[in-house]
């Protein structure tokens, strides 16, 4: 299973520490998901220590959407987004498949206010992780909302997303 680097790096710049403990990564090279969940752990626990282990990962997940969809392939996939939450949502599976290996995305149901999402073969925390995604992603398009998880197995959860603007 691998990752691209801009999340790796991305982690560990939000650690100052870490920066000295791990070397550079390369954004769109693959790394090994083993050395990202690695690294995820680790971040959790020294920026977010007075947390619980599952909100700490949570945190870490808010900035990935806002990372992602700033570089070069992010803009590409969710520029006809244009801050509209279902529009993000409905763009995510090709997101997920220019970033993880393996690792699925199908957006089984969306209508205004809610979709319903199915991610398999996703290991970085997909339960609580991938969820502090999604909830950065309606962040960052001024929705307030909640996801509700169903977790079927390591790597494979079904998501509601419900949102107000």
């Amino acid at each position: 299973a691998m990752v691209r680097g801009m999340f790796l790096s991305e982690v560990n710049r939000a650690v100052p520490l870490m920066r000295q403990r791990h070397g550079r990564y390369i954004p769109f090279k693959n790394y090994p998901m083993r050395e990202y969940l690695e690294l995820l752990i680790e971040a959790a626990q020294e920026k977010f220590r007075r947390d619980s282990p599952a909100n700490a990962l949570l945190q870490l997940g808010l900035d990935v959407y806002p990372l992602f969809a700033s570089s070069v392939i992010g803009t590409a996939i969710f520029s006809v987004a244009h801050y509209d939450f279902q529009r993000v949502a409905e763009r995510s599976p090709k997101a997920y498949a220019t970033s993880l290996d393996p690792g699925r995305v199908d957006v089984t149901h969306s209508v205004p206010g809610e979709v319903r999402v199915k991610l398999r073969d996703v290991w970085p925390f997909p339960e609580i992780f991938h969820a502090g995604i999604w909830l950065g992603a309606m962040r960052v398009c001024k929705a307030q909302g909640t996801v509700q998880v169903t977790r079927l197995s390591l790597c494979d959860v079904d998501l509601i997303a419900r949102w107000t603007v």
